[in-house]
């Protein structure tokens, strides 16, 4: 049985990882996650994760970094975080975010 979410997907989706839910969490055990960047400009990009079950249904969408622009590379940290990097634009600097991918803990 597939679910969906209420969320859209984000639009220019660019670099992306997969991440393994923990056997801690009970209900997407054997799961996984697909997080990837949003390259959309004016604070309108980030980067969101699609959960999975362990039988490969779409259970949740959810952004787990939002308000920031032209996130283009980035990648998968070896505690299972994820790097977001915002390209620069004109005069504004791009900024590294590190994200949970499951949305527990805010960007820094």
């Amino acid at each position: 049985r597939d679910a969906s979410s209420e969320e859209v997907f984000h639009g220019r989706p660019d670099f992306a990882g997969v991440f393994p839910v923990p056997d801690s969490h009970k209900k997407l055990q054997g799961g996984w996650l697909y997080t990837s960047n949003s390259e959309i400009g004016d604070d309108k990009g980030g980067a969101g994760s699609i959960y999975f079950d362990r039988h490969g249904n779409v259970v949740r969408y959810k952004m787990v970094l939002t308000g920031t622009s032209k996130n283009c590379g980035g990648g998968k940290t070896p505690w299972d975080t994820w790097i977001s990097c915002e390209e620069k634009d004109h005069d504004r600097k791009g900024q590294i975010y590190e994200v949970d991918p499951f949305g527990r803990i805010e960007g820094r």
